[in-house]
């Protein structure tokens, strides 16, 4: 005896929404299958979502890559017309993601993508995602001169409603559009685009993201764009609130400028080789700063609402090289109001490069207000010196909190036990560390040396607060070293160490009798 059908008694707005849960829009049509009670529901939903990855019918060994590239698009095509025979409820959210293989021809895709981006426009959606994963073959890398098809957004028209758009374009060139407005754009990503097809089309990047097309936009994220032929990137927005670069470069240096009057938050991850960093930003709150080498920065006004700074140094480097000049800068900006403070220090001194020479000793500002400190150590031989290190701790006398972990290059498979013994002065002993107001320290990534417990004692020597400290020891030394790590952890009073995991990690608490 078949059951009672409960489900479609159930009224559209309830039936709408179970559709909503459905992963992809191609699983919602399918329900018009179901009965006559389904049928053109699934026209009604406010949000859809298209992924060639999760449909078995759109996979290559189907009929072949061309093919199965032509059925997406077509099955994507058909639906979103549907819909738009159905203009009530809004199309509110729209995302759409094509994974192309060989040997599907450039323009099916870029066609197709343009034709979708037009969609989303006549369906006035709030948000719009098109994410598109192509061939390494249709990827333009820096230096060559082959052209591929062109995504032509020039005349495009905007949108008075999109709130936020993500445009993740698998490497295709772009050619934007010179007069499209966005009145409501508050949040864009653009991410694997190239940026080169036409002369000027650098300029119509920085008319994109300014306040006059998108004068409402808070929340930016640049991510693995290629800016070739430009020699100026300039961003004017007033509204921006929240900035993120990753992977953003071109051909050869460019000038990057910023004037950006309410940014709290800014990151800026790899952005190929700025000759000059220039910024105005009173507001700014956070900074990281890595992998980035401008030759110079200008900081327009002071920066009185820092309170996080995660920059890199080097250790040392070949003179006049200027490799830490501009997160010396940076510091030296930021030193009177940071609180918070995260560096990333390679440690590059070689025994066999004589040339390399301490370019950290007397650089570093005072941090005054600095309670809270990470450095990360990336070491590249066993005992290399922590003078680095140590020079900062100097600089950042009020630490509450300290966290310092290492990451060893050195390969584990050619050291043997004596590597592991210290035969060599500890040159960081004539800086004079004294945090006294310690709370809570972390200690990671330890090969076992004994160096390295030494230096642990000098950093708790005068520490009167301390209430946790943690050490931790990397699996693979500590084998090869054969060493008991409870005897490479240093001896503190008013506490009990405690292993935590493995017997590699052990933590102190203060115990008041």
């Amino acid at each position: 005896m078949r059951g009672a059908d409960l489900i479609s008694d159930l009224c559209d707005d309830v039936l709408v929404r179970i559709l909503e849960l459905l992963p992809d829009a191609g699983d919602a049509a399918r329900t018009a299958a179901l009965s006559r009670r389904w049928r053109g529901l699934w026209t009604r939903l406010p949000a859809l979502r298209f992924d060639s990855g999760s449909r078995p019918e759109f996979s290559a060994g189907n009929g072949g890559a061309h093919a199965t590239a032509l059925r997406y698009v077509a099955f994507v095509d058909d639906a979103l017309a549907l819909r738009a025979a159905k203009p009530e409820p809004a199309v509110e959210h729209l995302a759409i993601s094509f994974a192309v293989k060989r040997p599907v021809p450039p323009r099916v895709v870029v066609e197709a993508a343009q034709e979708w981006i037009h969609d989303a426009v006549r369906h006035a959606v709030r948000s719009f995602t098109l994410e598109l994963h192509l061939p390494m073959d249709y990827i333009r890398k820096p230096g060559m001169t082959k052209e591929k098809s062109a995504m032509v957004l020039d005349g495009f028209a905007g949108s008075a409603k999109l709130e936020t758009m993500r445009l993740a374009l698998g490497g295709a060139i772009v050619q934007l559009p010179a007069a499209a407005t966005f009145r409501s754009l508050t949040e864009l990503t653009l991410e694997a685009i190239d940026i080169n097809i036409a002369s000027g089309d650098g300029r119509l990047l920085d008319r994109l993201l300014s306040s006059a097309c998108c004068p409402q936009l808070q929340k930016l994220r640049l991510k693995e764009l290629m800016l070739a032929w430009q020699d100026k990137f300039l961003l004017e927005a007033c509204s921006l609130l929240e900035m993120s670069c990753e992977d953003v470069g071109g051909l050869g240096p460019y000038d990057m400028e910023l004037r950006t009057p309410s940014l709290r938050v800014l990151r800026m991850v790899s952005i190929g080789v700025p000759g000059e960093f220039k910024i105005s930003a009173p507001r700014l709150e956070e900074i990281v700063f890595l992998q980035c080498l401008p030759l110079y920065i200008e900081v327009d006004g002071e920066l009185p609402c820092m309170r996080s700074l995660k920059v890199e140094l080097y250790s040392h480097g070949y003179a006049e090289a200027g490799q830490n000049d501009f997160s010396i800068s940076l510091l030296t900006a930021c030193c009177t109001s940071v609180r918070c403070l995260d560096v990333d220090l390679h440690v590059t001194e070689r025994e066999e490069e004589q040339e390399l020479i301490d370019i950290i000793y007397g650089q570093i500002p005072h941090f005054p207000h600095v309670v809270s400190l990470a450095i990360c150590l990336t070491l590249w031989e066993l005992h290399s010196n922590r003078v680095g290190v140590a020079e900062i701790l100097t600089k950042c006398s009020n630490l509450k909190y300290l966290c310092i972990s290492n990451k060893m290059e050195q390969d584990v498979g050619t050291l043997e036990l004596h590597n592991f013994l210290c035969d060599h002065p500890d040159y960081w002993k004539l800086h004079d560390i004294s945090l006294a107001r310690l709370q809570e320290v972390e200690f990671m990534g330890l090969a076992g040396t004994d160096c390295e417990l030494r230096f642990m004692q000098a950093v708790l020597r005068t520490s009167t607060q301390l209430q946790k400290v943690t050490v931790s020891f990397d699996p693979e030394y500590m084998m090869k070293s054969g060493r008991d790590a409870i005897a490479l952890i240093p001896p503190l009073r008013g506490g009990k160490w405690t292993p935590r995991s493995a017997y590699l990690s052990y933590e102190w608490k203060y115990c008041p009798e």
